[in-house]
């Protein structure tokens, strides 16, 4: 389950949700709903990419999450789209 591993890896980097929420720029209420996330709920593959930079984590530490969207060939968090 998502949220699991989410608070699993918040407690290895000592991080709070305020703190998450910080490090992503989100309000505090967006992270807290990514921790109340229903068992067969999933973030987009951006947000992972973001929680995962924020906590200093490669985005393989969700590898094990079934719930996750497969793999896309998606642009890093942050890098401006072509043409702006």
């Amino acid at each position: 389950m998502f949220s699991k591993k989410l608070r699993e890896l918040m407690n290895r980097a000592g991080v709070d949700c305020a703190e998450l929420a910080r490090r992503t720029g989100w309000p505090y209420s967006t992270v807290y709903a990514l921790l109340r996330l229903k068992p067969d709920g999933s973030p987009k593959w951006s947000t992972l990419q973001m929680v995962a930079l924020a906590l200093g984590v490669s985005t393989e530490e969700f590898r094990d999450v079934e719930e996750l969207p497969p793999y896309r060939n998606s642009r890093p968090v942050g890098r401006p789209k072509k043409g702006r």
